[in-house]
């Protein structure tokens, strides 16, 4: 099916249902909270019944965006609705949610590794973030952009594309970023908002994160580590939460191509962040473990002890290096 024919369906089915949920994955980040806020909005100017619903709670940075306080934290559908729509999530695991598969669910992503678990699914990899694809189904929905949908867009464009660094950013990327500007985003606000009012604990974990780089590969490769026994021992609470970007750092040191930061979950395993520079697909050492995501910005989940799973990951790396005959800074 095309991409308008695609759109045309979700449109239809707007239309269609009177009751509608939105949802998107675990731990949000900028992108979800971002395109499931600003859908949301949307859907009520239609005059539909609308309800937001997150297994984790909104980061403080997140909180505030025009429509959060909608947001209801529940692992459990209680009722069934007209449709689901299922935002930035790989499988219908992802959001964490239970009551999801007897739905009629508009799967909405942009990532290539995504599944088609809905009963429409619009998967788009050429877009730069699922909040570009709600912009454009909104342009298609004919909905007026006000100033409070024109922030979330913002939020989840700027965010998922590392402030409009990454190389899924395109020309269209900015003209949709100029348009939400002249709709009433607040481009300064956003970004101090977003870039400039962390936590005191997460300034301290990236301290942790800093610390315990290790570098691999003769600095091709670094990895880093977030375990429980390092936050207590810095007085962080250890809770795993608000780690969006922290993996960014390592990121920045000159040579390093790829970065994997490993964060420790209560029972034990980890979950494992992988980014990458130039062309390598990190995406494929993460689907080679079970996850997914972009080729630079990918996931997945491994046993502990972190010895065994930090091992594990570094020989994948290499693996994928070495077949491609690679050296320098291109793989």
């Amino acid at each position: 099916m095309s991409t308008r024919a695609t759109i045309d369906r979700i449109v239809e089915t707007v239309h269609a249902a009177d009751d509608l949920l939105v949802v998107s994955h675990v731990r949000p980040d900028g992108d979800s909270a971002g395109s499931q806020f600003a859908l949301a909005l949307a859907l009520e100017s239609l005059d539909k019944r609308v309800s937001l619903i997150s297994r984790d709670p909104m980061p403080a940075r997140y909180g505030t965006l025009p429509g959060a306080g909608r947001l209801r934290v529940a692992s459990r559908l209680e009722r069934s609705y007209g449709a689901v729509f299922v935002l930035e999530c790989g499988n219908i695991e992802r959001p964490g949610i239970q009551g999801l598969e007897s739905q009629f669910i508009v799967n909405v992503d942009h990532h290539h590794s995504t599944e088609p678990f809905g009963a429409i699914n619009w998967i788009d990899p050429e877009a730069c973030a699922v909040g570009e694809m709600i912009f454009r189904l909104l342009k298609a929905m004919n909905v007026e952009i006000t100033p409070d949908i024109a922030t979330n867009i913002y939020v989840a464009i700027l965010t998922d594309t590392g402030s409009f660094q990454f190389s899924s950013t395109r020309a269209d990327t900015f003209r949709v970023a100029a348009e939400l500007a002249d709709r009433g985003a607040d481009v300064s606000r956003i970004a101090m908002d977003t870039f400039y009012a962390n936590p005191v604990d997460k300034v301290r974990k990236m301290g942790v994160v800093i610390n315990a780089m290790e570098l691999a590969e003769n600095g091709r490769v670094v990895t880093t580590a977030l375990t429980r026994g390092d936050m207590r021992a810095h007085g962080i609470p250890a809770d795993g939460s608000d780690i969006e970007g922290l993996i960014n750092y390592p990121m920045t040191i000159d040579g390093v191509e790829v970065a994997v930061l490993f964060q420790e979950l209560d029972d034990g395993a980890f979950r494992v962040s992988l980014r990458s520079k130039n062309a390598f697909d990190v995406s494929r050492i993460a689907a080679g473990f079970g996850g997914g995501g972009h080729r630079k910005a990918a996931g997945c989940q491994l046993a502990g002890p972190l010895a065994e799973a930090r091992a594990r990951v570094l020989d994948a790396v290499r693996k994928a290096m070495r077949s491609r005959g690679t050296s320098g800074s291109k793989i």
